[in-house]
């Protein structure tokens, strides 16, 4: 059956049917009983041609689908054109047959175009990337193949309606996307929405699924308004429900948008934007200008501000580490150091580092400048020495007036091809080809970063991108009676050069503080730092790939987020059907192998 998982085409039969008609010898007899061959020169060229494209047909459907949804990201910025993107490809669900002769293999192809072209930020930081950018967007563009072939099997077998089929694969594969191999979820249908601030409200129903959902569910609509060969009835039914949902999603943004908000000011702070592109070849005077940028726009920041509750720099913008010592601490055979002799180092290098973070705070907390205490929240790497492999935390650290450690987060979610590579347990090798010389180390929790009345959630870079983890983290503060009044994202985006990745990444941002019902801060290297609210409002966004103070002054969101009590619950059902759609046909031929066998 084509229909569904099986890859054959009708069109892989359809040259050798044509030689077939030609070989056994077609001829007509006109009116006046003279013979003429079909076999004319024209005719043989139109048939060339039509095999040509029914082999391209396939390809060239699936890649203006890849291109309109490029358009609607960054940086091209056409929204709307995510609406109709997945049109073509809903053409290709809606075919009786494939055209050429590995249609799946095309439609790969198309993705993978869309995703090497939409993540090509990734390779700029250093040539070795390239690999990483490659085999990402190789694996990316693996989803696109299979939502045309679950869905087509929705709707050829199964009779599902492809307004229903279509969302309801789409989302399913937009879970999975965001969870396997530690997930991915840039590049999300809702992600092209985030200027939509009356939509976007929805996203604290379902998550950024709902509004994803939303916009497949149009598509398919559009679709059958297209369709001629239905009934005009059939054509219009799916345009209105589709309507209906968009003027009902309006109607619930608009009433949570004029929800009475809080006027109390909880948090009164600076986020510093540097402008530094990362590098590998770490040396100390990079050391050096880090530090030195980022204490003189502290100090722009407290003379231009005043008063200050909390000073936030982005993720890894304190480039010297902090080591934690755990017993038994044992001999480092790379270095040649007996324990002892590494006790010394590590501690000599610790008073290093704490000496520098009191000589930051000290600046904020001076007599001339303070008529309160001001915390900093700083980025940094922390390297575990004790029993067993050395351990790297990508860690937030928060820092009383004194200098002393308050709190510290490690980042739970470490960044594929970033920040880990996959099989490197069973292929160490693998790390040989990145510029880091090992994975980090998963965090193990949330911890809260509590700034006078305020209670914040730290994540760090790429956190934000990833809907279960903030969600998830912010229900687990809760559970502990410690409800957090605002997310806070650390990222050094100085990785992506300015390039448009930098957008996709605020996006993200915006969509979680929908979701979760929370402000969200983001001190950003070389951009985008950003201010917003609860309702998701930019409130204000720093420049790309320059520096800039941003004060932000935070509130308590009023609204309460049903998303944090479903979940992504429905998307999970989603991804069940989808996947017992896909295996469906697979557990048939084999319940019929066995009972022919019986």
């Amino acid at each position: 059956m084509e229909a569904g998982l099986n890859v054959n085409s009708s069109a892989e039969r359809e040259p050798r049917q044509r030689a077939s008609g030609r070989a056994t010898g077609s001829s007509t007899v006109d009116k006046g009983g003279d013979k003429r061959s079909d076999n004319s020169g024209d005719k043989q060229t139109r048939d060339r041609s039509a095999v040509l494209l029914g082999h391209w047909q396939t390809l060239l459907v699936a890649l203006l689908g890849s291109l309109l949804l490029y358009l609607a990201f960054p940086p091209a910025r056409l929204g709307l054109l995510a609406w109709v993107a997945p049109l073509p490809w809903l053409w290709l669900v809606a075919q009786p047959t494939l055209a050429a002769r590995r249609p799946y293999l095309a439609i790969y192809l198309a993705s993978w175009v869309f995703w090497l072209a939409l993540l090509q930020g990734i390779r700029l930081a250093h040539p070795a990337l390239i690999l990483g950018w490659i085999a990402l967007a190789a694996y990316l563009a693996a989803y696109l193949p299979l939502f045309v072939a679950i869905t087509r099997q929705a709707v050829h077998t199964y009779k599902i309606p492809l307004i229903v089929a279509a969302p309801i694969v789409w989302v399913g594969l937009e879970l999975v996307r965001g969870r396997m191999i530690s997930g991915f979820s840039l590049g999300g249908l809702a992600n092209s929405q985030t200027e939509w601030v009356t939509l976007l409200q929805i996203c604290d129903l379902a998550g950024a699924y709902g509004l994803s959902a939303l916009m497949m569910i149009t598509s398919s609509a559009i679709l059958a308004l297209m369709q001629t060969e239905r009934s005009r009835l059939a054509r219009v039914i799916e345009p209105v429900v589709a309507v209906a949902l968009i003027g009902g999603a309006l109607l619930y943004g608009q009433a949570r948008l004029r929800a009475p908000e809080s006027e109390e000011t909880i948090l009164s702070a600076a986020l510093i934007q540097g402008s530094l592109d990362t590098v590998f070849e770490v040396s100390p005077e990079r050391v050096r200008e880090t530090i030195t940028t980022y204490a003189r726009l502290t100090s722009e920041a407290r003379a231009s501000i005043g008063d200050l509750d909390l000073v936030i720099w982005p993720e890894s913008m304190f480039p010297i580490p902090r080591f934690d010592i755990e017993e038994p601490l044992e001999d480092d055979r790379e270095s040649g150091l007996t324990k002892e002799q590494l006790r010394l180092r590590l501690e000599e290098m610790n008073r290093q580092f704490d000496s520098v973070v009191r000589d930051a705070v000290a600046s904020l907390n001076s007599e001339a400048n303070a008529s309160r205490p001001t915390l900093l929240l700083l980025g940094t790497n922390v390297i575990q020495y004790g029993p067993g492999p050395t351990k790297i935390f990508n860690s937030a650290m928060l820092f009383d007036p004194q200098g002393t450690r308050i709190a510290r987060y490690d980042k739970m979610h470490p960044v594929m091809f970033g920040e880990y590579v996959p099989l490197t347990d069973l292929f160490p090798f693998l790390y040989d080809l990145t510029p880091m010389a090992g994975g980090l180390s998963a965090g193990e929790g949330p911890v809260m970063f509590e700034v006078g009345e305020a209670k914040l959630s730290p994540s760090i870079c790429f956190e934000s991108t990833v809907p279960h983890l903030l969600r998830t983290q912010t229900a687990q503060l809760v559970a502990q009676r410690a409800r957090p009044d605002c997310l806070v994202n650390i990222t050094n985006d100085g990785w992506f050069w300015g390039s448009s990745l930098l957008d996709m990444h605020l996006h993200c941002a915006v969509l979680r503080a929908v979701e979760n019902r929370r402000p969200m801060l983001v001190a950003a290297n070389t951009g985008f730092s950003a201010s917003i609210d609860g309702r998701g409002r930019l409130l204000e966004r720093g420049p790309r790939r320059a520096e800039r103070i941003i004060h932000a002054q935070v509130r308590r969101e009023s609204l309460t987020s049903p998303y944090h009590t479903v979940g992504d619950l429905p998307a999970v059902v989603c991804a069940a059907l989808a996947w017992l759609i896909a295996i469906s046909q697979q557990v048939g031929e084999f319940w019929q192998l066995l009972k022919r066998r019986n």
